[in-house]
């Protein structure tokens, strides 16, 4: 994969002037964020005219609580449903990353569930050994340390909205989870199967390809 086109990021709402500055030296030209409305109300947005933000909301917390929380295993839940009812979301980010002429930042609160899920289709999507995809993905376990206590105290209303029962759970990241977001790409035969069945054209998916890969 070609370096400095594709980036995945946690919030980049209320950023320092210094990342900032890493920003614009890498050029960054396209902001998606994943959170939902709720979150960009509530904590803000990235508002530099570096780059275009665009919103292209999928699940988040709310979306937990709501509905997932009467399942066996809720964050397993809400990783299915983004390859499943949101997987229209997921092929218009894939889309806007084919069609992109600048380096692209996608982002979530945290940037391991929503953006790690798309990070690895995309990955995926780029015949990446799974193997390497898991690792990569379980690998952000290295940036999560502390990570719910931060949360809380940044944002402490979304953090209360989380049951106490599934807080420890949901600052980490587990295989299980991952598994359950490609479940469903397993069943239509794969990457580009999955994203034809749900509409994606064979057309993007070479321009992806060629956008990073060469």
């Amino acid at each position: 994969m070609k370096e400095g086109l594709l980036y995945r990021s946690e919030s980049l709402a209320e950023l320092p002037p210094a990342t900032l500055e890493k920003l614009r030296a890498r050029e960054i030209g396209i902001i998606v964020d994943l959170r939902s409305l709720e979150e960009v109300e509530r904590y803000g947005r990235f508002g530099d005219s570096m780059a275009e933000w665009l919103h292209r909301p999928l699940a988040g917390p709310t979306w937990l609580v709501e509905n997932a929380t009467a399942e066996g295993d809720p964050m397993a839940a809400m990783y299915r449903s983004m390859t499943t009812e949101m997987a229209p979301v997921i092929l218009d980010v894939i889309e806007i990353v084919a069609n992109a002429e600048v380096p692209v930042i996608i982002h979530c609160t945290s940037g391991k569930d929503r953006t790690g899920v798309v990070a690895a289709l995309v990955q995926t999507l780029l015949e990446v050994d799974h193997s390497t995809v898991v690792a990569e993905y379980l690998a952000s376990a290295d940036n999560l340390v502390g990570h719910m206590q931060a949360m809380e105290a940044r944002y402490p209303e979304m953090a209360a909205s989380i049951p106490v029962n599934l807080k420890a759970r949901v600052g980490g990241v587990e295989r299980g989870w991952l598994d359950a977001a490609f479940a469903p790409v397993t069943t239509a035969g794969g990457i580009d199967d999955w994203l034809v069945v749900n509409g994606l054209t064979t057309d993007t998916i070479d321009r992806l390809r060629t956008r990073l890969l060469g």
